[in-house]
């Protein structure tokens, strides 16, 4: 037994001496070989690096035609990072961004990295391959004229990119210009580049985004009167989004003019704010110098978030307004005062005042009817941008049940509420063209009565 003594002395030393360096060996084995060292601890830091907000959802498959007429899908992409850019050539900030995306497209051409840049211009294709040719573009050019993608990924103020991984998931969104050809950006690529795939989190909410990146939404907002040749009109833009008054520095909007007919006077503002949504109104007086059809817009706005960031970009299509002959109420009023001094009939000019007065109730009514619609019409647009396609549905509905009460509409209503149905851009299509018909109806009853 106690021969044995020395034999325990012996051994203790030995594990004093080897254990700490198994220890130092297994550490080096996962510092050289762990990809969770080597990738993951790093990922998050790059695309943050590259200036975009992290984000973790599915993205929105597609498929559109290149400049050459090809289809080009999404899906073809899995197995690289991608920057899917929406831009167009109206956009002044694209101008710049769009060669520092062709210097990364050249630098990474045998990686697995890609460019998409997806033009939201209504022009033809030829006319866009004259731009990408000035400017040596050579990276794939898809085209989505009516925007339909662009407002599927909320990308209503350009330019925006996405950054999508290789198991098509959305990594991240950035907004405006940011110089990824400098060193520090072209590092920060490569190590995204090293991964294969995007860590899945603990809880996959789907594509939504932060309210802070929700852009603000523009509409046009017509005079309830309608337009009339030779008075001041004002025409009203109205800006609309979900945060503080005091969220984004917002330029007066540019609004393209038909110089030759109108005469533009002194724009003026107002805003205001409640329930965590705000809004800005831009009112311009107007002067036509005779009736007919007027095309306005487009309307361009630039912005920039007040916390810092590049100058972004959002546009409202062109609109067809109409413009009446001037002084109807007057040509009434006189008629009026003619047709009492004529017959001297106090009973005829009691009725007709009583109707006068009468009709005046029914036009206010109608009045506080057709705000409240162009309101709702408003809030509705925006959940459109924000994604929120389920509610937008139910809430078109609603307003041409409002418009045009029906038991099909109320059913229609009854089962978007109490279902996970949604309603496909087709299906939607017929309830947008009654609400723009209802708008278009409205100013013709005025232009008449003028």
């Amino acid at each position: 037994m106690w021969n044995n003594i020395p034999d325990m002395k012996i051994v203790t030393p030995l594990k004093k001496t080897y254990f700490p360096i198994l220890i130092a060996l297994v550490a080096f084995f996962v510092k050289s070989f762990s990809p969770l060292r080597a990738y993951g601890s790093t990922l998050g830091q790059a695309i943050t690096t590259l200036g975009f907000q992290p984000l973790d959802g599915a993205p929105v498959p597609f498929a559109l035609r290149d400049l050459n007429g090809n289809t080009v899908k999404l899906e073809d992409q899995r197995g690289n990072w991608v920057f899917l850019v929406f831009w167009a050539t109206w956009c002044q900030a694209c101008k710049q961004k769009m060669p520092i995306l062709e210097s990364l497209h050249v630098a990474f051409q045998d990686e697995n990295f890609k460019v998409l840049a997806i033009s939201i211009d209504d022009k033809t294709s030829t006319f866009i391959q004259k731009y990408a040719k000035l400017q040596d573009l050579t990276y794939p050019i898809l085209l989505d004229r009516k925007s339909d993608i662009a407002q599927k990924y909320q990308a209503t103020s350009i330019p925006t990119t996405y950054l999508i991984s290789p198991d098509q998931r959305i990594a991240g969104i950035a907004r405006g210009v940011i110089k990824w050809d400098s060193e520090k950006m072209l590092s920060a690529i490569e190590d995204v580049l090293r991964f294969d795939h995007l860590p899945a989190t603990a809880d996959d909410k789907g594509f939504t985004l932060p309210d802070n990146l929700v852009p603000p939404v523009m509409a046009f907002i017509p005079p309830a009167e309608g337009f009339e040749v030779g008075e001041p009109n004002t025409l009203t833009i109205g800006i609309s989004w979900n945060g503080s008054p005091d969220q984004f520095l917002i330029k007066v909007p540019k609004v393209k003019l038909p110089d030759d007919a109108i005469v533009v006077g002194k724009v003026s503002s107002s805003s205001s704010s409640a329930d965590g949504q705000a809004s800005l109104l831009y009112h311009f007086p107007l002067t036509f110098a005779s009736p007919g059809e007027y095309l306005i817009g487009p309307v361009e706005l630039a912005y920039q978030h007040r916390k810092g960031g590049q100058e972004q970009f959002t546009r409202l299509e062109a609109k067809t307004i109409r413009v009446a002959h001037q002084g109807g109420t007057s040509i009434l009023i006189i008629i009026l005062v003619i047709v009492g001094i004529c017959t001297g009939s106090f009973f005829c000019f009691w009725w007709r005042r009583k109707k006068r007065r009468r009709g005046r109730r029914d036009h206010d009514h109608k009045g506080r009817a057709r705000k409240q619609i162009e309101l709702a019409y408003l809030n509705a647009k925006k959940l459109r941008v924000k994604g929120d396609l389920r509610q937008y549905g139910i809430e078109m509905v609603q307003l041409v049940h409002q418009i045009s009460p029906s038991d099909q509409h109320a059913k229609t209503i009854e089962q978007l509420k109490f279902s996970n149905l949604l309603l496909s851009a087709s299906e939607l299509r017929p309830f947008e063209k009654e609400i723009e018909k209802y708008f278009q109806l409205q100013n013709s009853d005025q232009e008449e009565k003028a």
